[in-house]
């Protein structure tokens, strides 16, 4: 689960796209500080409420239900912040299609 938000994160921030510079960040940052900063927060609450299990998630499910709950929590903030604050100031829709895996 973390390799995946750090895969999301690395398209955001830029650091997928090294050789050409560039990011999603690039192109709100001169338009919208606050998407950026909420960006930001999300992506780390996500990352401390994965470093905070002892062991593996599987385990965690049937013994830190507490801390599945708090990173449930992180990940949907950031499914939002996604979805809704940043699709929207990009201007695109989010959208299945016939070939989405359903």
């Amino acid at each position: 689960m973390g390799d995946n938000v750090e895969g999301v994160e690395s398209v955001y921030c830029g650091s997928y796209y090294v050789e050409s510079g560039i990011s999603v960040a690039d192109l709100i940052a001169k338009e919208s500080g606050q998407i950026g900063r909420d960006m930001q927060a999300a992506f780390a609450a996500v990352h401390t409420a994965i470093e905070s299990f002892d062991g593996t998630l599987e385990e965690a499910i049937g013994n830190e239900g507490a801390k599945i709950a708090t990173l449930y929590d992180c990940l949907t903030d950031l499914q939002r912040v996604i979805q809704v604050d940043l699709s929207q100031h990009l201007g695109v829709t989010l959208t299945f299609n016939d070939n989405d895996g359903d």
